[in-house]
């Protein structure tokens, strides 16, 4: 035992250890409630924005599998898939498979963002956490409290069961949580409905990160918004039979689809732990910013994420950077074998503004740095091959 020792383990300093690096003066914890661990974190950093105690947030969760003990418990209760699959509501479901991953979102009110010219990925409509309280057992969810969750959430948001397109459930593939959470969204949201509710479960594609799973399916979520496709869930079919799926207004998404038109194109996302914590947050897609940085109307279209190249042949901005001088010539090496790559292309030059927009404004520069200005893919490489040969020519400066 060391102080190193004590420090590296407690579960605090995941949190802190950021904190601390990055000089950041709010509050930093560490969430545990199982498997919603990452949504609980992001649902009070939410409440945190949401009352002005905090100007923006870093929410996240991590999932590393160091030993067995783990695999062994699991393993014993009958939680883990001996099949080696996750089947969301499928009849074969016997279980889940234990995953790694790690996700961090940073999270800030909506106005602000759009005033700082932010790029933003999609908008948190509302969230919520509640808890299952006395079940048959510790970890044997409750379809009441699940429901309640859902019909709260939705209607301190002022949306309709109508107006969700999609939800990515939490959709273990386990015997009793599936019918569990089937129950409750359509009690809350799927039955009365006009057209039966989507749903689904990247567990399937992923499998299951337990405590840091919330960040994979509320990233599937914005993806979903943002392409406005469903992704098929796989190992789904054929259903289970257990769920009464037309009744409860669902439809498993075991094959790709469009988001449905009708409604706001917002999506639901569940995520709850084995000890009866559950959270769920709403996601809506990204609006349009107007000239005065306030969002666009009602019905405009999003605005996408590329900014479009110049009419005119103007030269742009490229700057790269690296740590030693031997790495800039290795990274003008790289960048200028992109750009001859994309030679020729029909969106080739588009290609070379986003790059270069991204290079200038969305990446971290390191000391040593150069800077090109270009037209278009051929002038950029021919000027970054004479940064990396160090006679840089024309519009090039190193520093």
């Amino acid at each position: 035992l060391s102080p190193y020792a004590v420090s590296g383990v407690a579960a605090c300093n995941a949190a802190n250890r950021i904190s601390h690096f990055f000089d950041l003066l709010g509050p930093s914890l560490a969430v545990d409630t199982a498997c919603s661990s990452a949504m609980t974190a992001i649902h009070q950093a939410c409440e945190a924005l949401r009352s002005g105690r905090s100007s923006l947030a870093l929410a996240g969760g991590a999932n590393v599998l160091l030993n067995p003990v783990g695999y062994m418990g699991f393993s014993h209760a009958s939680m883990l898939s001996p099949t080696g699959r996750c089947r969301p509501f499928s009849q074969q479901a016997d279980g889940y498979v234990r995953a790694e991953a790690v996700g961090v979102l940073l999270l800030k009110p909506l106005k602000a963002a759009l005033v700082d010219g932010d790029r933003i990925h999609g908008v948190i409509l509302g969230s919520a956490a509640n808890a299952d309280g006395r079940t048959l057992g510790l970890s044997f969810p409750s379809a009441r409290s699940q429901a309640a969750l859902l019909s709260g959430v939705y209607a301190a948001a002022g949306l309709t069961p109508g107006d969700v397109a999609y939800v990515e459930a939490h959709g273990t593939g386990t015997v009793a949580g599936d019918p569990v959470e089937c129950r409750a969204l359509g009690r809350a949201l799927g039955q009365g409905r006009n057209q039966p509710l989507p749903v689904g479960s990247v567990k399937s594609n992923l499998g299951h990160a337990e405590s840091a799973s919330g960040i994979p399916g509320l990233l599937k979520g914005l993806l979903v918004l943002r392409e406005q496709w469903i992704p098929p869930t796989l190992h789904a079919a054929p259903v289970n039979p257990a769920i009464n799926f037309p009744l409860l207004g669902l439809s498993p998404a075991v094959e790709g689809q469009p988001l449905p038109s009708a409604g706001r194109s917002v999506v639901g996302v569940n995520s709850f732990g084995f000890g009866g914590a559950n959270v769920h947050v709403i996601l809506a897609s990204a609006p349009a910013p107007c000239a005065n940085g306030t969002p666009a109307p009602a019905g405009r279209p999003r605005a996408h994420l590329s900014t479009p190249a110049p009419r005119t042949r103007t030269r742009v901005p490229l700057v790269i950077s690296a740590r030693t001088p031997q790495a800039l010539a290795e990274a003008a090496h790289a960048w200028a074998a992109h750009f001859e790559d994309q030679t020729g292309r029909p969106d080739a030059r588009q290609a070379f503004y986003n790059a270069a927009y991204t290079a200038c404004r969305r990446r971290a520069w390191h000391p040593h740095r150069a800077a090109i200005l270009a037209s278009g893919p051929q002038s950029a490489a021919a000027a970054l091959r004479s940064v990396a040969a160090g006679k840089p020519e024309g519009a090039a400066l190193v520093q």
